[in-house]
């Protein structure tokens, strides 16, 4: 069920201002994703993102305009380069040798 401030929205833009709301960290309310955050200037701002994407304008450009606006850290994702590029690969090795360690143990489980 749509809310009432995302009445009227069609399905394409609101997938579209919640792949920001989830990726974007509120101005209003630390440590809260922008989709998380219950303060009216977030609604706000979540409807203002909302007009701009169905008027035509990428998400990448919001976010860009959303940073300079706020100059604050408002990206959730870590960066792709840099220290930020470990916080993607060491859950990925993580997984992979935690899978190694399970089936080698499962193996010699069999063999005795």
């Amino acid at each position: 069920m749509a809310s009432s401030s995302s009445a009227g929205v069609s399905p394409q833009t609101e997938t579209l201002a919640n792949e920001i709301f989830t990726t974007t960290m509120s101005p209003y309310c630390p440590g809260l994703l922008l989709s998380d955050c219950p303060s009216g200037k977030a609604t706000a701002l979540k409807d203002s993102i909302r007009t701009e994407i169905a008027n035509g304008r990428a998400p990448d450009e919001i976010r860009t305009e959303l940073v300079a606006t706020y100059k604050t850290q408002l990206d959730a994702r870590p960066p792709m380069a840099g220290f930020g590029s470990l916080m993607w690969v060491v859950p990925v090795l993580i997984l992979f040798i935690g899978a190694l360690v399970l089936f080698r143990w499962i193996r010699l489980q069999v063999k005795n």
